[in-house]
């Protein structure tokens, strides 16, 4: 749902329903003009909802987006975490997703075909990881000019828990290399930015219930200069 309010945000908000949610929601950047008509439209995880009107007051379901072997559903329910983006530099939005709350969770895209009228599934992880992978972060970690993703196991993992950076090597997303940055810390809702403004992206990360180190990696890499 999104929730509308006038130039005094103290009075009462006007909610607005769009569909049913899943555990996960829309996080942590899950809407984007998939249809290329100039509006915002909203993923969640394994649909995605169409803005009809443009302006948010009435939204068709899609009910697309499953990976090859289907969803995961685990202790909670369906939980994926999303992110809207151009992945393969073809000019449209195309959907990341990390399986969370999960005993062995996935990471995987989506491409975009025909304007959202068709959608491609890629793997990116391993299909058997043993990692709930609660967390999700875009971004151009090693500043080579194309995305990378981070992720990292959360309390349900039933392998050693580990944090992952899937190098992109590849224009179009298609070919991806693993890198373990850490063993045996809990990784839950991660999020990257230049924490140290030196150019290059950092991480960082919480435990999921405070009984564990809150964590600042500092990405030693140089940023390569235009």
């Amino acid at each position: 749902m999104w929730y509308e309010t006038d130039t005094v945000p103290q009075k009462e908000w006007r909610k607005v329903q769009i569909g049913e949610g899943i555990h996960g929601g829309i996080g942590p950047r899950g809407f984007g003009d998939l249809d290329n008509d100039g509006d915002m439209d909203i993923v969640r995880g394994n649909h995605w909802y169409e803005n009809l009107d443009g302006k948010g007051g009435s939204w068709e379901t899609h009910a697309d987006l499953i990976p090859t072997g289907g969803n995961r559903p685990d202790k909670y329910g369906l939980a994926l975490k999303s992110w809207v983006v151009d992945l393969d530099n073809d000019g449209d939005l195309d959907i990341i997703e990390a399986e969370a709350d999960t005993r062995d969770g996935r990471i995987f895209w989506f491409e975009n075909i025909a304007n959202a009228h068709q959608w491609k599934f890629h793997a990116i992880s391993a299909n058997e990881t043993g990692q709930d992978f609660h967390s999700l972060a875009v971004a151009d970690f090693d500043s080579d000019g194309d995305l990378d993703i981070f992720s990292g196991g959360g309390p349900l993992s039933t392998n050693e828990i580990e944090m992952y950076i899937w190098e992109n090597k590849s224009p179009d997303g298609t070919l991806w290399v693993a890198h373990t940055l850490m063993s045996g810390k809990m990784c839950h809702e991660a999020v990257a930015a230049d924490v140290d403004g030196d150019g290059d992206i950092d991480i960082c990360t919480k435990p999921w219930n405070g009984d564990d180190l809150h964590l600042f990696l500092e990405n030693k890499l140089i940023a390569r200069k235009p």
